[in-house]
This record gives C-alpha cells, structure tokens and sequence, in this order.
C-alpha cells in the first residue's frame, strides 16, 4: 500500500509537470490572456472532461510536492510556477487602475499573497517597467517580501529601487512605495529625508498622509 502511494504521487507531480508544460507550449507569449480569465474566475479553470482546478493553488501544491521528488521534475515544477507567477502578476497589475478603491484592495492581497513566488529580482525587474500599474504592484509585491524577510532591507540594489518607486511620477507608485518603506525600520531610516519631503510637498494628499505615518513609526 506504501509504495502504491508513493507511485500515485509520483503519477501526480508527473501530471502537474505536463499541464505546466502543456500550458507554456499551448499558450506561449498569450499565457497572460489565459491567466487573465483564470483571476477573473476566482483562479479556477476547467480543463477538457470539465475538471475544474484552481491553477495558482495547485501549482504551489505540486511545487510543494516536488521538495521531495526527483530534481529534474523539482526543478521543471519550480521553473513553471515561477514563470507563471510572474505573468499572473502582470494580469493582476493591470488592474491597479481602473478599477474601485475595494477592487484595488482585493487585488493588492492577492499580489502580497503570489509574492513568495515571485524572485525579489523579478520584483525589482517589474518595479522598472514602464507600466505603472506593474511598478505599482512591484511595491506591493517587494513590501510582503520585505515583511517575510527583513534583511531584504539591507541589499544596495533593494535600497535602488525603493528610492525609484518613491521619486516616481504617479502618486499610486508613490503611495505603495511609502508604505513599502515606512514598514522597514530600516528603510524608514534610509530614507528620511525623503519620507520628510513627501509628507510636506507631495501634490497627492494620500501620498502626504502615508508618509506623515511612516515618519511618525
């Protein structure tokens, strides 16, 4: 019975591994438009024979399954479930405007909550993007990676992109960058001068309010 499990779980993975595959191969550089309908759904898809599977929650489950599985399949698991982050958080970013305060909201849970798989250099990557709303979600995304791992605070090239994020020419960005910074004690202290002169200049009411709170911490 033991080794029937063993065997099930591998069948499993291997399953996982093949839909990521086929998902890639299927739906290429359009695999956004695919993720677009599958965050509209709740993050639920139907697959042929009508199986319903929520795409994000069952990729982690198999990334999480692979820890123990051969590391080809790991690594295969762990590569599509990075790819497929990232483009999932270029669906949810779109919607950063555009939509109501309360969607925002939703919106920005969801990307705090797809931030562990994202890497911190893809973070910092969409956090130069020309899109706003992907710069906007990229402070997000780097504020909830901050809050899992502080030291994160310390790299020059974090410390860049914070600076970029609160110099930037839309207050959404603005905005999410000073709450990025005012939650880091050590940001907050990197960057005073400049939580100073938001809080005193900024033409954007809630950037000035944000950063009236981050010097006050």
């Amino acid at each position: 019975m033991e080794h029937l499990e063993v065997v099930l779980e591998g069948v499993k993975l291997l399953l996982w591994v093949v839909l990521i595959a086929y998902l890639l191969m299927r739906y290429g550089e359009n695999i956004s438009e695919l993720l677009e309908a599958v965050v509209s759904r709740g993050g639920t898809m139907t697959l042929p024979g009508g199986i319903s599977v929520g795409v994000t929650a069952q990729l982690k489950e198999a990334m999480a399954e692979a820890s123990g599985a051969d590391a080809d399949e790991s690594a295969s698991v762990q590569a599509g479930v990075q790819i497929i982050a990232n483009e999932e958080f270029r669906v949810l970013a779109r919607q950063i405007y555009g939509t109501s305060l309360p969607e925002r909201k939703r919106v920005e849970r969801q990307i705090a909550a797809l931030a562990e798989d994202l890497g911190v250099e893809d973070v910092m990557t969409h956090a130069s993007s020309g899109k706003a709303g992907e710069r906007a979600a990229a402070a997000v995304a780097l504020r909830a990676q901050l809050a899992s791992s502080g030291e994160l605070a310390d790299r020059g090239d974090v410390r860049d992109t914070v600076s970029k994020l609160l110099a930037d020419r839309h207050s959404r960005v603005r905005y999410r960058g000073v709450k990025l910074a005012g939650e880091s004690a050590a940001l907050s202290q990197e960057f005073t001068e400049e939580l100073h002169d938001l809080a005193s200049a900024d033409r954007n009411t809630s950037v000035r309010k944000a950063a009236k709170r981050a010097v006050r911490q």
